[in-house]
């Protein structure tokens, strides 16, 4: 069965003056999608200073892993490669340094496809709809790189089901300001594009 391969690099790393500091809010964002996550053959781990790798069994929550560890180095970008193939090589304890084969090429192959372009995220695979869906991605990228911080939250929230009182209450807003920065961020549908990609990577890993 195939598996989803997927690094992340910070954007622009070389130019970050806090690196020490950045790492360690990516490295607690890592642990945060880490645990307890079904979804994941290998964890994440970060493998270069700006550079980190997972592998995942299904898209259930793909995308929405990347947002919570985008959001946990605002305003530092993350683009992001998916890469759809066998795994051949393994080590027994499942970690990511350990595992080689064609979805390792095709998300190494997309990180260089998207490093060159203005998308944070880059689907590589035979996927007959892969075309589409990064133009879909490119233009959803847009989208969240003009978002706040708050609104990145929001989004995180609103992806685990937190009600709007909740989300005001942690975020020192109004219900009012919620509600208008999901309908600017055109959260539900990012949300629900997401989920549908997600579904159409899952129908082919088999």
């Amino acid at each position: 069965m195939k598996k989803i391969s997927l690094i992340g690099d910070l954007v622009n790393s070389k130019k970050i003056i806090d690196r020490n500091g950045i790492q360690q809010k990516l490295q607690s964002g890592i642990n945060l999608v880490n645990r307890g996550n079904p979804n994941l053959q290998a964890p994440y781990k970060i493998i270069l200073g700006d550079e980190f790798q997972a592998v995942y069994n299904n898209a259930d929550s793909l995308f929405f892993d990347m947002l919570r560890i985008a959001e946990s180095v605002f305003p530092q970008k993350i683009r992001f490669s998916i890469g759809i193939g066998e795994i051949t090589a393994r080590f027994s304890d499942n970690s990511v340094e350990g595992m080689d084969g064609p979805a390792f090429y095709a998300a190494r192959d997309g990180m260089t496809i998207v490093k060159k372009s203005n998308s944070l995220f880059y689907l590589n695979s035979v996927i007959k709809e892969n075309k589409l869906i990064n133009h879909t991605l490119t233009l959803i990228s847009e989208e969240i790189k003009s978002w706040n911080e708050n609104r990145l939250k929001v989004f995180v929230m609103n992806c685990l089901n937190y009600d709007i009182n909740r989300i005001a209450t942690e975020l020192n807003l109004s219900k009012r300001a919620v509600y208008k920065t999901i309908k600017d961020g055109s959260i539900p549908v990012i949300s629900d594009t997401f989920k549908e990609i997600g579904l159409i990577i899952n129908g082919n890993l088999n």
